[in-house]
């Protein structure tokens, strides 16, 4: 079970003097006063972040490869926090959208969706495809009064470049194979698999490698000190 951890008074008060000695330095970044951790494991984490990748048509083939979903964690450690490490939580695969949505939403309730209100709230994925398909899927949940469970997608990092999937790929290969690695399987099966046997375009690499890509690049886990409006008193 995933849990959000509030700061204390003392938190806060250590906290705000790292964003004080961060406006000394000149640093722009500083982690965010508050993080989750799994209560099974004690392990903690800054944020969990979920991906889709949508069901591929290979036309020269005539196969299909089916779509794939995923959570991933940043996890807070003793490394600097700006070079915190993922962690693949969970994924699942089809060739049904359908399915594909009811993964997220059971993803979603068992890694904390509800703790904070950004927790999993958007999913890292191509929003221009199978639009049609995930209004209806969100607006059938509003007539069933589940508008907060409604799945909203958010572009990954240079989804529109035209080598878009070879930067995702290298990416992906770069936090595998970083020292100390930056990316871990956990002890999921399927895109250890996909990875090895790879194919162009296969949905399970495009979706947690434009993840890992966005993550990457902007430390989204990281606030703005210049933008930092938290306050004690009222939460986070």
């Amino acid at each position: 079970m995933i849990t959000l951890v509030k700061p204390t008074e003392i938190d806060y008060l250590r906290y705000q003097s790292m964003v004080d000695d961060a406006h000394c330095k000149g640093i722009k970044l500083t982690p965010r006063p508050f993080h989750y951790e799994n209560t099974e494991t004690g392990q903690q984490y800054y944020d969990l972040y979920g991906c889709i990748g949508w069901p591929y048509e290979d036309e020269d083939k005539k196969k299909g490869l089916p779509g794939y979903v995923a959570i991933v964690a940043a996890v807070k450690s003793n490394r600097p926090a700006d070079q915190a490490w993922f962690r693949l939580m969970d994924e699942a695969e089809s060739e049904y959208l359908i399915v594909l949505f009811q993964k997220i939403q059971e993803m979603r309730d068992q890694f904390g969706f509800g703790e904070h209100p950004e927790l999993l709230k958007t999913f890292i994925g191509d929003p221009d495809k199978n639009i049609t398909d995930l209004v209806s899927y969100n607006a059938d949940l509003e007539r069933f009064g589940k508008k907060d469970r409604e799945i909203i997608l958010a572009p990954p990092l240079d989804l529109y470049d035209t080598e878009a999937f070879d930067n995702y790929k290298r990416s992906m290969e770069t936090a595998i194979l970083n020292k100390p690695e930056r990316f871990a399987f956990g002890g999921n099966s399927i895109l250890r698999t996909k990875h090895h046997e790879y194919r162009r375009n296969n949905p399970a690499i495009f979706a947690i490698g434009g993840l890992v890509h966005t993550l990457l690049h902007t430390t989204p886990w990281m606030d703005q000190q210049q933008e930092n409006m938290f306050v004690v008193e009222e939460g986070v």
